[in-house]
């Protein structure tokens, strides 16, 4: 096993990672750099890095619920689990590209790329409820 404090979101607990989950993680973010639908900015890969090395390698199809398990099962930081909690309750995903994108991850700050959360027709963020 591998430890790498970078990969834990607190840095101060590493998180144990098998060769072949760091390779996955490792193939998953060059695929992301190469294909996001809008941009791979750094602010993401900042995320990517506190997703991925919160959860490992998950086993897909997962829901949201699921996720959110993971999360606070590994202490995940709190800007991760704020980013799972607000996926769509009951929420399923076939592939971690699906969850990522659908976290935002690859489309630039644009919340108008497939699996990405819903939208305010006005633009923005959904607004709060009333």
């Amino acid at each position: 096993m591998t430890i790498d404090a970078s990969n834990d979101p607190r840095g101060d607990h590493p998180l144990e990672f098998g060769d072949r989950e760091r390779d996955e993680i490792e193939a998953l973010r060059r695929r992301f750099e190469r294909d996001a639908p809008q941009a791979f900015t750094d602010s993401d890969a900042s995320r990517f890095e506190r997703i991925t090395g919160t959860l490992g390698v998950p086993a897909f199809p997962i829901t949201r619920e699921a996720v959110l398990d993971i999360v606070r099962a590994n202490h995940g930081a709190d800007s991760v689990l704020a980013a799972v909690k607000s996926l769509p309750e009951g929420a399923r995903y076939d592939s971690y590209d699906q969850l990522l994108l659908a976290l935002g991850i690859g489309s630039a700050g644009r919340i108008d790329v497939p699996g990405a959360p819903a939208r305010d027709p006005e633009g923005g963020a959904p607004g709060l409820p009333r």
